[in-house]
């Protein structure tokens, strides 16, 4: 005898986060970071479309990919940054210690020794955004 059917839940954002493990080729890199910031609601999806336009002019030319079930970008074939959407914050990972100024306004947005969360009850610190962004790329230069 066969058991009833019961109708499944909808899936949940992470759920639908978990669905994208496949490492995709090199020519759907950035449909990838498509699909991974369209499954977003509201402020993660306003944080992730708004960090990622920040890589960009932070790095122009800068390259998409999708690597541990996040967005990652690509100077060359060495990442630069990675961020995740949760339920609460956007993460930036790995963001390294900086001078003590700079690593003085970070503080209270640095998670742990390498990981930095903007919560989104708060709004994006902008000007932080893009120097934390530029120090990043600075140091990635390998001439520096």
């Amino acid at each position: 005898m066969r058991e009833p059917q019961v109708p499944l839940p909808a899936p949940t954002v992470s759920e639908r986060l978990q669905a994208m493990t496949s490492t995709p080729s090199p020519v759907d890199r950035d449909d990838a970071v498509d699909s991974y910031i369209a499954a977003l609601d509201g402020d993660a999806h306003h944080f992730a479309t708004e960090f990622r336009a920040l890589i960009h002019r932070a790095a122009p030319g800068i390259t998409e990919a999708f690597r541990y079930k996040i967005p990652c970008f690509l100077i060359g074939d060495r990442y630069l940054v990675y961020f995740g959407s949760w339920k609460r914050h956007l993460g930036l990972y790995p963001v390294p210690r900086f001078d003590d100024e700079l690593e003085a306004e970070v503080a209270p947005y640095r998670a742990t020794s390498d990981t930095v969360q903007f919560k989104y009850k708060d709004p994006i610190p902008t000007e932080l955004v893009e120097r934390i962004l530029a120090e990043m790329v600075r140091r990635h230069d390998p001439s520096d």
